[in-house]
């Protein structure tokens, strides 16, 4: 995320500029905070689990540790 500049250093940003910043700021806020709600629902439905643990070709955890589902795994990366 690079700086809106509207010229030299200091120059004051326009307020239409400054506008469309703070609804871009907001929206993905909004964003994170939907993600973060799925991430809860599925922890609470037990799909939640350790998203690196190195994986036997069964599928388990070779370090024995829960893993998380994929769908889990895909809003964790949406996340980032």
């Amino acid at each position: 995320m690079q700086p809106v500049s509207a010229g030299g250093p200091g120059s004051p940003l326009p307020r239409e500029l400054i506008k469309q910043e703070q609804e871009r700021v907001t929206l993905l806020l909004e964003i994170n905070q939907v993600i973060l709600q799925e991430l809860i629902n599925l922890q609470k439905q037990g799909k939640g689990g350790n998203v690196q643990a190195p994986r036997n070709t069964d599928g388990t955890s070779k370090d024995g540790s829960k893993i998380a589902s994929t769908e889990y795994v895909e809003y964790v990366v949406l996340s980032l």
